[in-house]
């Protein structure tokens, strides 16, 4: 695992790699549930990029707070997936957010130890 922690000072997640799973190019944008959920540590998200550009996937807690951003980098049309270890996390529901521009998804994830 590498990880991805930017200039934050919490080391909470751990990304094992973004892999493109599709070679057609996306009507829409999307943004999957993650699976499993809830889930222990180790997760899974899928999302499809309609346009090329510049995209982060960002989670956050509660209350709003931005915990980490997980990726923040360009990307080509496509469908990719990304798996995400969490075990740093306490126990509890996160929310996670794929941004470029105008386009905001976010999807809600339950951790659970």
């Amino acid at each position: 695992y590498s990880c991805l922690w930017g200039s934050y000072t919490t080391k909470v997640l751990f990304i094992e790699n973004i892999k493109k799973v599709g070679s057609e190019i996306p009507q829409k944008y999307s943004l999957s549930q993650n699976y499993p959920n809830p889930f222990n540590a180790v997760t899974q998200i899928e999302f499809g990029i309609k346009e090329k550009g510049n995209y982060s996937l960002r989670i956050y807690d509660v209350t709003g707070k931005m915990i980490q951003e997980v990726f923040k980098q360009d990307f080509e049309p496509g469908e990719y997936r990304t798996i995400i270890n969490a075990g740093r996390l306490s126990s509890g529901v996160y929310f996670y957010r794929l941004e470029s521009g105008s386009v905001v998804l976010t999807r809600k994830f339950v951790l659970m130890k």
